[in-house]
């Protein structure tokens, strides 16, 4: 996905709201009208905008981040980044999810998360481009770090 930042001005702004505020009351709607319409239906409605996307794009989304920041984001099915065919294996362990920031903090943290996805993104990729095959491990750190609660005194259990 390509992901551009918008510059609005104060004026382009206030219509992205208003429009935003328009969508999400008609995406509402029509999700009310289909379940009244069709009931017992799992899918809800689709959502095509009635501009044209450009060729290569499926899809494209304007949003708003929490720091107040304008994007547009583009769908595009990527070319698959081959493998070096060296026969090589790695395995990636998951970390811990942080939690999301107050809106008062919100513009402090932006440049963390834009770092944290570049960093996943280059990462990724490198993996990708070295590697034939990648396993990934869930690992439930709850369930591992729960045993270990102690002091230096007194550990928990299975700590050494």
């Amino acid at each position: 996905m390509s992901r551009y930042r918008l510059s609005p001005t104060p004026a382009q702004e206030a219509v992205l709201r208003d429009h935003c505020g328009h969508a999400r009351y008609t995406w509402n709607l029509a999700v009310e009208q289909h379940s009244h319409w069709r009931p017992g239906r799992k899918s809800a409605p689709g959502y095509l905008w009635s501009r044209t996307v450009p060729p290569d794009a499926k899809s494209y989304r304007v949003t708003m981040d929490r720091a107040g920041r304008w994007h547009v984001a583009f769908a595009v099915i990527p070319a698959p980044v081959p493998a070096p065919g060296n026969g090589q294996t790695v395995g990636i362990d998951r970390g811990v999810a942080v939690s999301a920031a107050r809106h008062a903090i919100a513009r402090l943290k932006v440049r963390e998360t834009d770092r944290r996805k570049d960093w996943a993104e280059k990462t990724s990729t490198s993996i990708a481009r070295r590697f034939d095959l990648i396993r990934v491990e869930d690992l439930q750190i709850t369930n591992m770090t729960r045993s270990a609660k102690g002091t230096r005194e007194n550990p928990g259990r299975n700590v050494p």
